[in-house]
């Protein structure tokens, strides 16, 4: 049996099985009728609960127990008992089948015993748990998003998406680009899904908003000057074409050399009004070097290279000495030869017209080395094409490399030193081996005498 001692009294339970349902409580009068009276309250709250089944796929069961918080509010706040049903044994092998096959398979396959939760409780508590353990259920939602938002959607290496899906807690899936869909998947509890989809409203609205301010932004117009006034535009290391894009906020775009008809097209792309602003400051800068001075020299295209020197090193220093400008024919150009030097706004006339003496100067003595060069590569034999100046190699395919002609310093017979021919100092010195001290004292020797 079982006993419950509460100030003395002892209340006693049948035993299991026994098909009795009384029960005995012994103690003082006052406090048996208290512990009856208890006793009765709890059979008449138990009375009055009942169980409610919910029908829930079982593969949704493990993310609905391991919302611990959740089911511990709704025991504590409810009053209600939850359980849900053992996992068979051949379920924990099909696990990840049914976690592939999801919420399609749900719908198309009848209830089973695995899928009922029982609740116990209240009645009007089992409703509300019920509802609670409904609404936290993972579902997938299909969510119209026209293809063009993807992209901002998704974000900088997947900044946004990922961002909105920790946020929220759900899952967001779009489709690829080469899919060409507009409709995007979000898995998560309702509750988590309605608040991301209209995150996602948001989104899509800031992106529209961006949209036609790059609209705006893509204000275009179009101006037609000559190549030769592009240089100044640009400015130093770009610096006139940079403060004019800071200053108003749009890009100038210059063609690049070699694009035909285009090559007099400046564009200006930004705001209407601020393209507008531009587009006449670099008018009013054009016609101001239409109306400079200038003086057009002829200097001969194979010496441009060295003039102008390393990075332009040496025509940045001939510039800023006379205040001038200082621009060269293209290479392809119908008079390559021609240089035009322009007057700056804090030059004179005669700063030009010193300039370009200078470069007549610097031309003449460039002139010089340049012919000096090529006479003397005129001097240079040039190399046949059958072997090298030593005639040991041949240029002819299939050669045998390296060839060593007749009388080579091996092929040569040993010198007899007996000859009087190959030595004739020799002559009538005897060479036998009985000869006397004396006479070995008075052979000439080959090197030197020690000392």
């Amino acid at each position: 049996f079982i006993g419950r001692h509460e100030k003395g009294v002892t209340v006693t339970f049948p035993q299991v099985n026994s098909n009795s349902s009384e029960v005995l409580i012994k103690g003082h009068k006052d406090y048996v009728e208290k512990v009856k009276n208890k006793i009765n309250n709890i059979v008449t709250d138990l009375e009055q609960r009942i169980t409610v089944e919910v029908i829930i796929p079982q593969r949704m069961h493990r993310v609905l127990m391991r919302n611990r918080d959740l089911l511990e509010g709704m025991r504590r706040d409810l009053d209600v008992w939850i359980k849900f049903p053992e996992r068979p044994p051949e379920d924990q092998y099909n696990r990840e089948q049914e976690d592939i096959i999801g919420e399609d398979a749900d719908e198309n396959r009848a209830p089973s015993v695995n899928d009922i939760v029982t609740i116990f409780g209240k009645p009007e508590h089992c409703e509300t748990a019920k509802q609670i353990l409904i609404d936290n259920i993972p579902k997938t939602i299909d969510l119209d998003v026209p293809s063009e938002y993807h992209r901002s959607l998704i974000g900088t290496k997947g900044a946004t998406i990922r961002k909105l899906s920790e946020d929220y807690n759900v899952q967001i899936k779009v489709p690829n680009q080469e899919q060409n869909a507009d409709i995007i998947k979000i898995t998560g509890v309702q509750k988590d899904i309605d608040e991301v989809v209209e995150a996602i409203k948001e989104e899509m609205k800031l992106y529209d908003a961006d949209k036609e301010d790059r609209q705006l932004r893509s204000y275009e117009i179009q101006m037609i000057i000559e190549p030769e006034f592009h240089p100044m535009i640009i400015g130093k290391k770009g610096e006139t074409v940079r403060n004019l894009r800071n200053k108003y906020g749009v890009q100038v775009n210059l063609p690049r050399r070699g694009e035909g008809n285009n090559e007099n097209i400046v564009t200006v792309v930004g705001y209407q009004q601020k393209a507008e602003l531009a587009r006449d400051e670099i008018q009013e800068m054009v016609d101001k070097l239409r109306n400079v001075y200038k003086e057009e020299i002829y200097i001969d295209s194979r010496i441009h290279s060295r003039l102008i020197g390393f990075r332009g090193r040496n025509i940045s220093q001939i510039m800023d000495k006379y205040h001038v400008d200082i621009r060269f024919s293209k290479s392809d150009s119908n008079n390559p030869d021609l240089v035009t030097v322009y007057a700056r706004e804090d030059a004179t006339q005669d700063d030009v017209l010193d300039c370009i003496d200078d470069l007549e100067m610097i031309q003449q003595d460039y002139l010089v080395d340049l012919l000096e060069n090529e006479a003397k590569a005129n001097l240079q034999p040039k190399p046949d094409n059958k072997s090298v100046p030593n005639g040991n190699h041949s240029s002819q395919q299939g050669s045998a490399g390296f060839v060593m002609g007749n009388g080579a310093p091996w092929e040569k017979a040993h010198p007899d030193t007996n000859s009087t021919r190959d030595f004739p100092s020799f002559a009538g010195i005897a060479t036998s081996a009985n000869n006397t001290t004396s006479e070995k004292a008075n052979l000439p020797s080959w090197g030197s005498g020690r000392r």
